[in-house]
């Protein structure tokens, strides 16, 4: 209540990414992981957000929401592109 932070935790895990299902709200979706590190409009009005996290294999986390704000396909992974930036 007064305005200070009193607990943080990692929520961009692979556990957290896994409780992503089919037709939650983007609110559900930011509650759950936070803001997204990107966004990108996508074929049929769709949105696609994606999350960097801590990982060895250079993964981001992405999540795509139909045009009414839905999850569509829950969460996938694929490499990240700021790992093939320096080839």
């Amino acid at each position: 209540s007064d305005g200070r932070v009193t607990a943080s935790q990692q929520v961009l895990t692979e556990a957290r990414f896994s409780m992503v299902r089919d037709g939650m709200t983007q609110d559900e979706v930011l509650r759950l992981l936070g803001r997204p590190a990107d966004k990108a409009g996508e074929y049929m009005n769709r949105q696609t957000w994606s999350w960097r996290y801590p990982t060895y294999d250079c993964l981001w986390a992405r999540v795509t929401f139909t045009a009414d704000g839905r999850v569509w396909g829950g969460a996938s992974y694929l490499p990240d592109p700021r790992c093939d930036a320096d080839m």
